[in-house]
Formats: C-alpha cells, structure tokens, sequence
C-alpha cells in the first residue's frame, strides 16, 4: 500500500467534506416565481440580495439543510444582522418579509414556529422612520424657478416640466418617467400611470399650463403615439437620475443663497409629501388614497398627520381665535 493510501487512513488527516447548499439553484427558483407574480425586476433584484445572506450564513454557520431549520436558527440570523452587520429595523423586517415569502414558495414550514412567534410579540413592527423633509408649495416654485434659471441647460425646460408634473399630479418619479404619449388624455388634461407601485393603473390630472408645455416643450401633438412622453437627447425613456442630479443642484444653489433653510432634507420624493399633504387640506381622506395610489388608509393617514401638515393646521385654527 502506497504512503498517499496509509496516510488517508489517519482519521485526523481525513479532510471534513464541507457542507453546501445549492444557493443559485434557490435564488433562480425564487427569480422565476417572483417574475410570475408580476414583481417589477428591481425588487426581485433587492429581495434576492437578501435571500443570498441569508442563504450563506445558513450555509456556513448553521450547516443545515432548510427543512431542518428550528426557531434557534432564525434567531441566529437575525442576530447576525442585528449585531454583526448593524442592519437597521426596518431593513430587518424588510429581510423577514422576504424570506417569509422565499420559504412559501419552496412549500418548507420550517419558519413557520419563528413567523408566529414573532407576530405575537410584535418583533418585526415597522418603524416610521423619514429620511426626508416634506416640500412645501413655495420651495416647489423656488425649485423650479431655479432650474429654469440654469440657461447654460438645453433641456431646462423639460426638466422643470417634469418636476411640475411630478407636483400637480402627486406621482412618484418612476409612475411619470414610464408615461408614453398615448397615456396622455389633452382633452381632460389627465395622465394614465400604467407602471404603479400598486401595480394598479390610476389617472392624475395636471394643470392647462402643462398642458401648453407639453405641446410646446415636448411637442407631443406630432410624436408617435407609442413614444415615451420625457424622451432624453438619445431619444430615449428619460432616465430618473436626470432628473434627480438637476433637482439637487437646484435645491444646492437655493440652500447656498439661503432660500430654503440649509438643515432641510429636501428630495425628489418630497414633492409627492408635499402635494399629498396640500390635497388634504381640500378633499376627504379616502379620496386623497385613491388619487396618491395607496393600497392603505394608514399610509395616506402618515401623510395627514406630517409634522408640516399640523403646523399649516394650528396656523388656521389661530386666526379662528
């Protein structure tokens, strides 16, 4: 018998056969059901990021397969988050969503001891946490004033377009960059958002001064039909960063002149906060929810009580007084 042979009988020197789970084999499994179910691709990207930690440190840490998970070996992982990779709360019942869902899929009830003891004692609440100020009408027209201001920009015009739209209309900036030119309605002045967050179609209304520009500015009258209506200067589907990158530099110059307070954390998203907060003040609450496109009365509600919201509010009740 050869020494390679002898030395293989050594217990100590046989090598461990580590333990592997076929981590593409469920991210690609996870991809395909998702993309049946309508998810938009960006999501299922973002969920199976999530997946895939998950995955590894079960691989590595845990050494079990799926279906022999316990209740422990959930606390683990969220353990791991919590404390070695300082994963906020909200992350953390985003990442207990998605894997909620990725063990449906693959029919394993191993979670199942951890998902009910975990609604019963209220762990993965959600926190109301904003990174964001809410934009009031005047910064709006600052913004845009602003951008128009920029005259070394050949599409200045468009881009303040596109940011007032975003305002009259109260749509989130991906809903309005996805609208070609037949969802647009120039009789009614109304705009059919196919690619909602809700995946449920809506129509925003928007004001005969847009609609002027968007003859004027977009020349939508004469395009195809099946174009999108904000096309870049390569006749593209404009692309949000765009417009995000000439929305900042204005709200830049406006916090360097002192126009909009420097401390205000004023983005694109504030907008739709704003004009959402200005609706209530006019009309029902129920109303505003199908307009803003929320699947809950909650979410419109965070918007009904915003901080700036209740200030407008005391204000009004003062000169009552």
């Amino acid at each position: 018998m050869d020494e390679e042979k002898l030395y293989n009988l050594f217990e100590n020197n046989k090598e461990e056969e580590q333990f592997k789970l076929n981590i593409d084999k469920y991210l690609s499994y996870y991809a395909k059901e998702r993309k049946f179910d309508g998810r938009k691709s960006t999501t299922i990207k973002n969920d199976l990021t999530k997946i895939k930690v998950f995955l590894i440190f079960i691989q590595d840490n845990i050494g079990k397969n799926l279906e022999d998970l316990t209740y422990t070996d959930f606390v683990e992982f969220f353990l791991y988050l919590q404390e070695d990779r300082k994963v906020s709360r909200n992350t953390q019942v985003r990442y207990f969503n998605v894997i909620k869902v990725f063990f449906r899929i693959n029919r394993l009830d191993s979670m199942d001891e951890f998902i009910k003891d975990s609604k019963e004692r209220k762990r993965f609440k959600k926190i109301e946490e904003r990174h964001y100020d809410v934009c009031t009408k005047d910064e709006y027209n600052k913004i845009i004033k602003q951008i128009l201001r920029k005259t070394s920009s050949t599409t200045r015009f468009r881009n303040a377009l596109f940011i007032k739209l975003l305002w009259e209309t109260a749509a989130r900036i991906g809903e309005l960059a996805s609208v070609k030119i037949k969802d647009v309605n120039l009789s009614q002045n109304s705009i059919r958002l196919t690619n909602t967050k809700g995946y449920e179609e809506r129509t925003v209304i928007f004001s005969d001064d847009s609609k002027e520009l968007m003859i004027s500015v977009l020349d939508i009258k004469k395009r195809d039909k099946e174009r999108p209506l904000f096309e870049s200067n390569y006749n593209n589907e404009l692309c949000k960063h765009t417009i995000h990158t000439a929305f900042t530099e204005a709200i830049e110059i406006l916090k360097k002149d002192g126009f909009i307070e420097e401390s205000k954390r004023i983005v694109i998203h504030s907008l739709r906060h704003g004009r959402i907060s200005e609706l209530l003040n006019t009309f029902p609450l129920d109303v505003v929810k199908e307009y803003a496109g929320h699947k809950s009365v909650k979410t419109t509600m965070i918007y009904a009580h915003s901080k700036e919201r209740l200030e407008s509010v005391y204000t009004e009740i003062k000169k009552t007084l």
